[in-house]
């Protein structure tokens, strides 16, 4: 879900677009990209957080302290979780690392698809192709979907029949609930399905409930690498994406000989 700022700075890059579309002058798109820039750089200045703590200390009524703190615990969730240009900023990236001559993975970024849930027509996506996607669950965590098994690798001819590939979520909270979410996407592979077998694979659980995002992106790392991730803890220290922007290597450390446990649902 995006914060209101993200969708503040999203109407600026509309208007970028439309004015580039129109073959509008350079002098006019460059400064509508120069103003863009000057609230981004004005608002990384202002600490809201500290801000809101300070109004906090100097508020006396107990009913405004309440509203406050929960004020504030929000902001502080909006600073911790990735947004969605930040899933799609690190799935470019694997799109760019992971794609060539060789290997082609469908990295499908968020804003993708949001405009296959709005077309009116039906659509279908070839799961023939090896596809990655990472869903939203209800507004407050993310988990990953995919056709690729990482332990048992097969290339897909994309001209042949439809195949029914065995689907993967990646949760790292591990709950069989979250897997309804996936059903949408589930429905525009197999369109001619009222119901979907997908596994869950257990995974060894996030610490916290801010980094939900970050693991996806590390599930989607490994398993374009053909490495499984359950068997695998991975650094939560490991990144600074949200206050940076940069994307480090994912460190994580093996746990586990055993078998990979799954677990199927039908939803």
């Amino acid at each position: 879900m995006m914060n209101p700022y993200e969708n503040f700075l999203d109407q600026f890059d509309e208007e970028i677009k439309q004015d580039q579309d129109q073959d509008e002058s350079y002098e006019n798109v460059e400064k509508l990209i120069f103003k863009k820039d000057k609230l981004i750089n004005k608002y990384k200045e202002v600490d809201f957080i500290r801000i809101l703590e300070e109004k906090l200390d100097n508020q006396e009524s107990t009913v405004e302290k309440l509203k406050m703190k929960a004020i504030l615990r929000d902001v502080k969730a909006q600073t911790q979780w990735l947004k969605s240009s930040h899933i799609d900023h690190a799935l470019e990236f694997l799109n760019s690392q992971f794609n060539g001559q060789y290997q082609s993975i469908c990295f499908s970024e968020t804003w993708q698809i949001q405009r296959l849930f709005r077309d009116i027509h039906q659509v279908c996506i070839n799961p023939n192709f090896d596809l990655i996607f990472i869903a939203n669950c209800n507004n407050n965590h993310l988990i990953l979907l995919t056709n690729i098994d990482p332990l048992e690798y097969k290339d897909y001819q994309l001209d042949s029949e439809i195949s029914h590939r065995q689907s993967f979520i990646y949760d790292s909270m591990n709950d069989q609930n979250n897997a309804s979410s996936i059903k949408p996407i589930m429905n525009f592979l197999y369109p001619g399905s009222s119901n979907h077998f997908v596994s869950m694979v257990k995974m060894v659980p996030q610490v916290g409930t801010f980094d939900c995002g970050l693991f996806c992106i590390a599930y989607a790392y490994d398993i374009a690498r053909k490495v499984d991730p359950s068997k695998l803890k991975y650094d939560q220290k490991f990144n600074n994406f949200i206050k940076f922007n940069f994307l480090n290597e994912f460190l994580s450390w093996s746990v586990s000989q055993q078998q990979r446990e799954i677990l199927d649902l039908t939803i």
